[in-house]
């Protein structure tokens, strides 16, 4: 963002996406467990979509806070971001189901006509039940993920105490002395 040949101020824009630390995202999946996965979104300026195949998220945690479990079937991870949720592998599971992890890089997600949404920067998981049997990928038509701000805390307490002072930061892009933008 402040390097000398960024004239124009324009953030950087993320390229590709990083699972579980580039070692894959197969995970062993057996009927009649639960699995918690912790999503962590490290971008700096990209939010990432999540959506399993068949299966609804029970979301755990929300940046480190236990809230009370909620359901899901999308999610949207905004940048530093941090999700805890937990997938149950059930009776009528019997095939390998894939999850999708999509890089949002739109100006607006929700507001960009159809034709104009991109998502170039996809990765497939799988939910493995059978490791000999086939490994599909997960479409998702249109993302609709959870309204986080309908999230409530464990333990009902409110966010915040009545405010008494704002304080407002105000930031602004400059030139240095050598006239590189900062």
């Amino acid at each position: 963002m402040i390097s000398p040949s960024n004239v124009k101020f324009q953030p950087p824009i993320p390229n590709g996406l990083i699972v579980n630390e580039g070692l894959g995202a197969k995970y062993s999946f057996v009927k009649g467990k639960t699995y918690r996965f912790r999503f962590i979104n490290f971008a700096a300026l990209g939010s990432v979509m999540v959506h399993f195949d068949s299966h609804t998220m029970q979301v755990i945690m929300n940046d480190a806070s236990y809230i009370q479990k909620k359901q899901a079937y999308q999610l949207r991870i905004s940048s530093a971001q941090r999700y805890d949720v937990l997938i149950s592998a059930i009776d009528r599971d019997s095939r390998n189901y894939p999850f999708l992890l999509s890089l949002d890089i739109n100006r607006d997600w929700k507001n960009d006509p159809p034709a104009q949404l991109k998502w170039p920067y996809n990765v497939t998981g799988q939910l493995v039940m059978d490791p000999n049997g086939a490994y599909t990928q997960d479409v998702v038509e249109k993302w609709a993920p959870v309204e986080d701000s309908h999230f409530a805390p464990l333990d009902n307490a409110p966010a915040f105490e009545p405010v008494s002072r704002t304080i407002v930061l105000d930031f602004d892009f400059c030139r240095d002395v050598n006239n590189f933008p900062r």
